[in-house]
């Protein structure tokens, strides 16, 4: 009995989450329909046995479509990052200032 090839678990994320933002994006059709691309690219990157992987392009319009960056996360997993929420970096640069506000701490620019 032959032995099936190793799967690179980096490309086997990658293509579970294209999987996962299809389906959010509503569908082989849709997904054909808002990135101009023809349904059987699309069923390749969806089916579970092909190989293909969306362009970058594609992935940021479904990405954007649906609002879940599922293979952009995917990809930061594998460099060992994280995505942060929109708005989190503001709101901890807030949080400090409203500290500093609170205790009258003085900056270095106010002497």
């Amino acid at each position: 009995m032959a032995e099936e090839p190793s799967i690179d678990p980096f490309i086997l994320a990658i293509r579970c989450a294209q999987r996962d933002l299809i389906k959010r994006a509503g569908g082989i059709e849709r997904v054909a329909l808002i990135t101009n691309r023809s349904t059987s690219a699309v069923g390749r990157w969806n089916g579970k046995h092909d190989t293909d992987i969306m362009p970058i392009p594609v992935v940021r319009i479904l990405e954007e479509d649906t609002d879940a960056p599922l293979v952009t996360e995917a990809m930061a997993a594998a460099a060992g990052r994280r995505l942060s929420e929109p708005g989190t970096q503001r709101e901890t640069a807030l949080s400090l200032i409203q500290c500093v506000i609170r205790r009258g701490i003085r900056t270095p620019l106010e002497g």
